[in-house]
This record gives structure tokens, C-alpha cells and sequence, in this order.
């Protein structure tokens, strides 16, 4: 009884009482099936009874153990689920919901007296967040502080090393990336500062040096620009004496024109004169068969002058003496035949020798027109490269005023580099009054070197300064260029 008044749950309290109830039914529903079976001879009535009784029995045992499981259910549930809020509260759960406090026994009374007792270690707990919350507030602002001071004293390598709370632990975080960004870029803006102040040291020495060489590239363009003039002038004169020589070419190629003429009419003459002997030739032959037929009668007339006797003699003088005359003249023609055949033969040479006269006179010909040809060519060329050199004298012109503008615009420009150089240092000056720790470090200040002297450039002509975009002043000069 002990075990069951002080130890026992109340669950296995009812279940034991109602386990005891419902045995104690089911005894008393046994005896009655005992009765019943044992009512079969029995009087009729009683067998009802009997019956009865079973079945009454039977009821309420199944309505004793359905009775049991409901009480169970509703009055050891509540007492056990509020001994376990209770156990979870006094072991420091407070922030479980407390349940049945609007019941009106004893499980709402315990519930509400543990709703009141969460509530207090809820708002004894939210007082012990707040008073710690606020000593981690106090500590996280000093340590702020701290890290604005040192920013303040320029002091970059500072970083928040103890962890904040987790809701504060961003603003850590971002407070050590603010500096650590902020050393960064001023050890950037250093080295920067450093790299623009050497930077525009060489650019002013650069510079000097292009001043020097533009000034004398302006000497030499002019040099250059007198010379070029020479170099027209000479042209020009080579285009006046290419005129006269196209003249000259001109001329003997008219005279080898007509001397081609008077060839070709040489030839028509010879050719003449080679027909004519060949016709003396013919009449030669002629008087060569009559002096023959005179031989032949004067001989039979010789003949006949001899049979004749003494009366024939003085016939036969006479036969002889024309006989000797026809030999003669046979011997004459015999001699002019053979003049007159070396006198063609000759005569053909020579309308041999002046047909090739006339040819080589005619490729004589020939290679003047072509020589005049190339005189007008290079003429005309010779005119175009004189203009071409006018234009390129022009341009050189230009390019010298260019220059001396560019040696004024480089001047200007080394005075900017120079006070470019002169805010680098200023600018290196303001960031080393901060602490950039292993960051880049500020470069060194170089020493600019000192303007060099400038060689004297000849005196020329004064060119105005120019302002602005120097290509639109030189767009001229461009075209003019172009068109050469």
C-alpha cells in the first residue's frame, strides 16, 4: 500500500483500481455464466433470471473497462502532462507553452501557478539578456571606439580581433574590411602618387628633350625647305632644257624625214639609170650584130674582089677597110658592152647600198620619233615633279610651322608635368600621415631632374600659338598633302 500511496503513478493507480474493479466484475459475471449453465433443468423463470443476470454482468464488466480507459484519460492525463510541464519548467524549459490553465481543478490551478512561475523566470531571464546585452553593447562600443580613435590618429592597421555576438558579429566584420579596404587603397593612392610623381618627371625630361628635337627638326625642316627649293629650281630648268631638246629632236626628225624622201627618190633615179644601161645594153647588141653582118659582107665582098681580078682590087681596099672599120666597131661595142655591164653592175650595187640607206634612215627615223617621244614624255614629267616639288615645298613650309607650334605646345606641356609632379608630392605628403603597416609603401621622392639647356635653333619667323585641337589647324596642310 505504501508502494501504491507514495510510489505508483497516478496512471497505474487507476489502473490498478480499475484492473481490480473489472476482475472483481468478471468474477461476478463468471459465477453467473456458472448459475446459467447451471439453470438448464431449472424452472423456467429462473433461467430468465439467470440469464438475465449473465448478460447484465457481461455489460457492465465491458462498461466498467471502456469506463476505466475514459477516466484514465481524463483525469490522469491532464496530472501527468502538468507533472512534466512542471519537471521541464524547475529544470529550466521556460519556453514551453504551459496547457490546461483555463481547467478550474486542481490541474488548471497547478497550470496557472506554473504559467505565473514561467513568466517570472521568462522576465528574469529577459532582464539578465538585457543587463548582458548591454554590458556587450558597452563592451563592443568601447572597443569601436578604440578602432575610430586609432583611424582618427591614422593608424590603418588596427583590426577588431575579439568576436562580437552573432547579431553584431557583421559589424565586425565590416569594420576590419572598412579598414582593411581603407589601407589598401590609401597604400594604392601611395604607390600611385609615387608612380604619377616619377611619371611626370619623365615626361617633363621627355619633354625637354622633345622641345630640343623639335626645334632642331624645325632647323633642319627649314634646311630642308631651301633645299627643296633648289631642287625645283634645278628642275624647273632641266623641264626648259627638256623643251629645247624635244625642239631639237623635233627638228632632226623632220630633216631625217625629208632626207628619208630624198633616199627614196635616190633609188627611183638609180633604178632609172639601171634601166637606161640595161636599154644601152640592148642597142650595144645591136650595133654588135651590125658590125658582125658588116664583117661578114665586107669578108664576101673580098671574096668576090679577088675573083674579080686586077678591076676588083680597089674593091677589095675598100672591102678592107670596111672589114677593119666592122672589127673596129665590134671591138668598140665589144669594150662600151663591157663598161656598161660593169656600170649596171655598179649601178646595182648602188640602188642596193641606197635601199639599205633608206631603210637604216628609215629606222633612224623611226627611233627619233620614238626619242621624241620619251623627250615629251619626260617633259611632261619633269613639269608635273616641278609642280609636285612646289607642293612638297609647301608642305614642308607647313610642317615647319607645325613644329614650332608642337615645341610651344611641349613647352606647355612640361610646365603641366612639372606641376603634376608638384601634387604628387603634396598628395604623398597627406597620405603619410597615415600608418599603412605592411601595406605598399609611399615610393621614394625622386629627384626631377633639372631642364637642359636648349640648344639656340635659328631665328625664324614668328608662329602663333595655337589653342586647342592642334589636328583642326593642320587639316589644311592634310588635304593640300593629299592631293600631292
Amino acid at each position: 500500500m505504501k508502494w501504491f500511496r507514495e510510489v505508483a503513478p497516478i496512471r497505474q493507480k487507476l489502473l490498478i483500481s480499475f484492473g481490480l474493479y473489472t476482475v472483481l466484475l468478471a468474477g461476478l459475471t463468471g459465477l453467473a455464466w456458472w448459475s446459467f449453465a447451471l439453470s438448464a433443468g431449472a424452472p423456467p423463470v429462473l433461467a430468465e433470471s439467470l440469464e438475465f443476470l449473465f448478460f447484465a454482468s457481461l455489460g457492465v464488466t465491458a462498461f466498467s473497462v471502456v469506463a476505466g480507459f475514459v477516466m484514465r484519460k481524463a483525469i490522469a492525463d491532464p496530472y501527468v502532462a502538468t507533472v512534466l510541464n512542471m519537471e521541464a519548467l524547475a529544470a529550466g524549459d521556460i519556453d514551453r507553452p504551459i496547457e490546461r490553465a483555463e481547467y478550474r481543478d486542481c490541474v488548471g490551478r497547478l497550470a496557472r501557478a506554473m504559467s505565473k512561475f514561467r513568466e517570472d523566470a521568462v522576465a528574469r531571464r529577459e532582464a539578465e539578456r538585457k543587463a548582458a546585452d548591454a554590458q556587450t553593447q558597452k563592451a563592443m562600443v568601447h572597443t569601436l571606439g578604440t578602432g575610430l580613435q586609432m583611424l582618427s590618429e591614422g593608424n590603418l592597421t588596427f583590426r577588431i580581433e575579439q568576436a562580437f555576438p552573432a547579431e553584431f558579429e557583421q559589424l565586425r566584420l565590416n569594420f576590419n574590411a572598412a579598414m582593411e579596404e581603407m589601407q589598401d587603397l590609401l597604400g594604392s593612392v601611395s604607390h600611385t602618387a609615387g608612380g604619377i610623381r616619377t611619371g611626370s618627371a619623365e615626361i617633363s625630361q621627355a619633354s625637354d628633350d622633345l622641345s630640343r628635337r623639335t626645334e632642331q627638326q624645325a632647323a633642319s625642316l627649314e634646311e630642308t625647305a631651301a633645299s627643296v627649293d633648289q631642287v625645283t629650281e634645278a628642275v624647273r630648268q632641266i623641264a626648259k632644257s627638256a623643251v629645247h631638246v624635244n625642239e631639237t629632236v623635233s627638228n632632226a626628225h623632220a630633216n631625217a624625214t625629208k632626207g628619208g624622201k630624198i633616199v627614196e627618190e635616190a633609188v627611183g633615179a638609180m633604178a632609172d639609170i639601171e634601166r637606161s644601161a640595161q636599154e644601152i645594153a640592148q642597142i650595144i647588141n645591136v650595133i654588135d650584130g651590125i658590125a658582125f653582118q658588116t664583117n661578114l659582107l665586107a669578108l664576101n665582098a673580098g671574096v668576090e674582089a679577088a675573083r674579080a681580078g686586077d678591076a676588083g682590087k680597089g674593091f677589095a681596099v675598100v672591102a678592107n677597110e670596111v672589114r677593119a672599120l666592122a672589127q673596129r666597131s665590134a671591138d668598140a661595142a665589144k669594150d662600151i658592152k663591157g663598161l656598161i655591164e660593169r656600170s649596171t653592175k655598179q649601178v646595182g650595187n648602188g640602188v642596193q647600198l641606197v635601199g639599205e640607206s633608206g631603210q637604216a634612215l628609215g629606222r633612224i627615223v623611226e627611233q627619233v620619233a620614238e626619242v621624241s617621244a620619251l623627250i615629251t614624255q619626260i617633259t611632261g614629267s619633269t613639269e608635273a615633279q616641278a609642280n609636285n616639288l612646289q607642293q612638297v615645298n609647301s608642305a614642308v613650309s607647313q610642317m615647319d610651322k607645325m613644329t614650332q607650334q608642337n615645341a610651344s605646345m611641349v613647352e606647355q606641356s612640361t610646365a603641366a608635368a612639372r606641376g603634376l609632379a608638384n601634387e604628387a608630392d603634396h598628395l604623398t605628403g597627406l597620405v603619410s600621415r597615415f600608418s599603412l603597416g605592411q601595406g605598399p609603401k609611399p615610393v621614394a621622392s625622386a629627384a626631377r631632374p633639372a631642364p637642359r639647356p636648349r640648344n639656340p635653333a635659328p631665328q625664324r619667323a614668328a608662329i602663333p600659338a595655337v589653342h586647342g585641337n592642334l589636328a583642326l589647324v593642320a587639316e589644311a596642310f592634310d588635304q593640300d598633302w593629299a592631293e600631292f
